[in-house]
């Protein structure tokens, strides 16, 4: 009789708290593996004597790249494609060498930024694909005020 007096309460709560992950089809899981990702740098290089000339040369440079997942992981067991995750990624980065000679070169300063759509898929033999879609941009001090279009491809 005590049995079954905590049979129904736990059948309930496993129902209510437990239940749901044993009611999804076997093409509908969705886990949150990846999280956004803000990455912040700065380097700098000292600067040294050239070896055959008077002046010295040396940089400093900053760069913020940010990573958004698009979505939950996708699991897909017995597809060609068992997981798939969608990224969204955008970065920004400053550079400034320094050079000193005789003559003296001005102070130059550069900027590049970009920003990709990427999707991340594992595939049944356990191998990573990686399909990525994006653009970027490159401007000095002069430019950055008036850009203008170069394309590439790559």
């Amino acid at each position: 009789m005590r049995a079954t007096r905590w049979i129904v309460p736990a059948l309930g709560a496993f129902v209510l708290l437990g239940g749901t992950a044993f009611c999804q089809t076997e093409e509908d899981f969705e886990l949150n593996l990846f999280r956004p990702r803000l990455e912040i740098s700065a380097d700098t290089y000292p600067s040294r004597s050239f070896q055959d000339d008077t002046g010295e040369y040396g940089s400093r440079s900053g760069r913020v790249n940010l990573t958004v997942p698009l979505g939950s992981t996708h699991l897909r067991p017995r597809r060609t494609i068992l997981a798939y995750q969608l990224l969204a990624q955008a970065n920004f980065t400053g550079a400034s060498p320094t050079i000193t000679l005789t003559p003296p070169i001005e102070d130059h300063r550069l900027y590049t930024g970009g920003l990709s759509f990427t999707g991340l898929m594992l595939g049944r033999s356990k191998n990573l694909y990686l399909i990525s879609l994006g653009a970027t941009a490159a401007e000095d001090q002069d430019t950055a005020k008036s850009p203008s279009e170069r394309h590439s491809r790559s």
